[in-house]
């Protein structure tokens, strides 16, 4: 409640606490202001517009050859996709769940999803995933960016 009408300021290294109760965030690294803005504004910045999704899939006649080789045959939906690149996948009781990186609009999401159901599998779900701030943190504060 004090949060509307007063600005708060939380200092904590705990950064799964600043995602449950902060709405805007400030990074600050050697000294100076690294981030600043809406939590998923930064989160999206950082990723420079792409975003990792979760795609549910039914893989109805082709579960024998995912459970086989789920990580050949995903790369194989995948990766002929303009936009969207393979990053891991679970397979179990005929559902195979694959995450995939995304740039740009949602019509690589959507070309994704056409592919899959075009090779004769259905589509349960489709979900954004956040960022980890703890990999946003990371990548801000990493020695790689310094001068």
């Amino acid at each position: 409640r004090l949060g509307k009408e007063h600005t708060i300021f939380l200092s904590t290294h705990i950064l799964q606490e600043v995602e449950a109760v902060c709405e805007r965030i400030v990074i600050i690294h050697k000294g100076r202001i690294a981030a600043d803005g809406p939590l998923e504004e930064v989160r999206a910045r950082l990723a420079g517009g792409e975003r990792d999704v979760l795609v549910t899939v039914a893989l109805r006649d082709h579960a024998a050859a995912w459970e086989t080789a789920p990580e050949a045959a995903a790369k194989d939906l995948v990766t002929p996709v303009d936009g969207v690149s393979f990053g891991a996948v679970t397979c179990e009781a005929g559902i195979a769940t694959i995450t995939v990186r995304v740039g740009g609009s949602g019509e690589a999401v959507e070309a994704l999803v056409a592919r899959i159901v075009a090779a004769g599998m259905g589509v349960r779900a489709v979900a954004p995933q956040a960022g980890n701030l703890e990999r946003v943190f990371q990548a801000l504060t990493s020695p790689e960016g310094e001068p």
